[in-house]
């Protein structure tokens, strides 16, 4: 064992767990800047959801609920449950 994480996890102790395993295993160690995000109001997601594929935007997303196999995703205007 390398590391462990106690939750709740702040995002700055697992980055410094990662790079822990990856110098563990002889690998350069992750950046800690985010992503860029080109225009965060156009980003979105799909979900399979009723035999389909429903387009939702980041933007709409309000909280995600884990229910084992399968995800809750509640957005202002509905919740999709897919696996």
């Amino acid at each position: 064992m390398v590391d462990y994480l106690l939750k709740p996890i702040q995002f700055e102790r697992f980055i410094k767990a990662v790079n822990k395993a990856f110098i563990f295993k002889g690998q350069h160690a992750v950046d800690t800047k985010p992503l860029p995000v080109k225009n965060k109001e156009e980003s979105f997601v799909y979900f399979r959801c009723d035999r389909k594929m429903v387009k939702v935007m980041l933007r709409d997303i309000r909280y995600v609920e884990s229910m084992k196999d399968y995800v809750k995703v509640f957005t202002d205007n509905e919740v999709i449950v897919t696996k």
